[in-house]
């Protein structure tokens, strides 16, 4: 493996040596040696993934502090976070890291060590042509990552806009975030009605009835859902807060502000896409197209395991950029994924995505009802979408307050922006323009 002199004088200074010799150390205890009786005999690597997850942990954070002469500039902490994420959830050919296990484990030198990690992680996450590193000059710490895939007209097919995606999140994913369902699905005043309803199915007296599918299809998963949603979710009635001096007790029915639907084609872009689940306004009349424009949440459902977690990702990553180019003010926009029975809920930002750890739902689907309750009951606000900006019979109207008066004043603009991000991660610049010219 070719070494480049600065790395050799880099390593000098600042060595591989806690890391690669904790790995060496994890690899005794577990009795794990690369040992074969012929040169063809595979080596399998599955005993040490765990190991192979901390490894890549510690390269992240050796990425992160000290910048390694042969690959500044190729952000490669981003990219061995994603390696990490996608050994963590088994999505990728654990086979590959044979060379550089095999390069620790024979005490090579840390700068063969660390040229073995650079072409693996240039073979599993690549930058290509249309995507560079840049830093400031006045901020030389801080890196710019610019992505110019082609994203936009008839040709950008799904796998394109994955691979676009996949450079423009990296580094920028945050999985399992400390108080996160807390904030979006528990402290909210409707949560006590979330919970309800989800008691109610749990605790229903026929356990046989309304079980969450064994084979867990989309269509099946879905058809589940709108039972449920049938079932428990619309005909709850919240017990009366006062009784009229002459009148009966009544109780009110639960104001779901988002109606869910699911595997229907949306158009809004220059082309359809085919959504698992998504969540729309009740306020739409019926038989309205959908639009990207009217989305408010988005799922992703499948029976595969988390094996297929990146690329499930990717997808709803697909999805959600979508959203954004047809509502460039929204401020973020909520989403899950369900593999199998594993329950992972999402919200992207133009920070970049962020989510729950893995819920598992098998043997507990109020679970899901809850969350799925929990998005119908949503607010514009807590759906992340801006309510100074009102769209309506063909017009979009902006409420703003007049400086020198300090009085509200409407905008009628134009109905699309002139100038808008098509990224998901960007500092959303987005100009309309005024119909009276300003």
């Amino acid at each position: 493996m070719l070494m480049a002199d600065e790395d050799v004088q880099h390593f000098i200074k600042y060595p591989l040596h806690k890391i690669t010799s904790h790995f060496r150390r994890n690899c005794d205890m577990e009795k794990f040696k690369i040992e074969r009786e012929s040169p063809n005999e595979p080596i399998d690597l599955t005993p040490i993934s765990d190991l192979l997850e901390n490894l890549f942990t510690s390269f992240y954070a050796y990425a992160q502090e000290y910048l390694v002469p042969s690959t500044t500039d190729k952000n490669m902490s981003g990219r061995i976070f994603n390696i990490y994420k996608r050994i963590k959830s088994k999505a990728i050919t654990i086979s590959f890291f044979l060379p550089l296990v095999s390069s620790i484990l024979s005490n090579a030198a840390d700068a063969e060590i660390w040229a073995h990690l650079a072409y693996l992680v240039d073979k599993e996450e690549p930058i290509t042509p249309q995507q560079y590193d840049a830093s400031s000059s006045h901020h030389p710490n801080s890196h710019h990552i610019y992505t110019t895939a082609p994203l936009q007209g008839a040709d950008e097919t799904m796998e394109i806009l994955k691979d676009a995606l996949r450079k423009e999140l990296t580094g920028s994913v945050f999985e399992d975030v400390e108080g996160f369902y807390a904030k979006f699905f528990e402290k909210p005043l409707w949560a006590i009605k979330c919970k309800k309803i989800s008691e109610s199915y749990a605790n229903r007296k026929d356990k046989n009835s309304f079980r969450f599918p064994d084979d867990r299809t989309e269509a099946n998963v879905w058809q589940w859902i709108k039972t449920v949603q049938t079932n428990f979710i619309e005909p709850y009635r919240e017990p009366p807060t006062e009784k009229a001096a002459d009148g009966p007790e009544t109780a009110t029915a639960v104001n779901t502000h988002n109606q869910p639907d699911a595997s229907k084609k949306i158009k809004g872009g220059p082309t359809f896409r085919q959504v698992d689940f998504f969540l729309k306004s009740r306020s739409l009349r019926r038989g309205t197209p959908h639009s990207w424009r009217d989305i408010h949440v988005l799922g992703e459902i499948t029976k595969s395991s988390t094996s297929v977690w990146m690329d499930q990702l990717l997808q709803l990553a697909v999805y959600m950029r979508e959203v954004f180019t047809a509502q460039p003010l929204r401020n973020f926009v909520h989403g899950f994924l369900l593999l199998d029975t594993k329950l992972q809920m999402w919200v992207f930002d133009r920070s970049g995505p962020y989510s729950t750890g893995f819920i598992e739902i098998g043997e507990n689907a109020e679970v899901l009802i809850y969350v799925i309750t929990a998005y119908m009951l949503m607010s514009d606000e807590e759906l992340g979408i801006d309510t100074l900006v009102r769209h309506k019979k063909g017009q979009t109207n902006m409420t703003i307050t007049v400086a020198n008066t300090q009085r509200p004043c409407t905008l009628i603009l134009e109905a699309e922006p002139f100038i808008r991000e098509k990224a998901i991660m960007s500092r959303v610049t987005t100009c309309y323009r005024a119909l009276d010219g300003t």
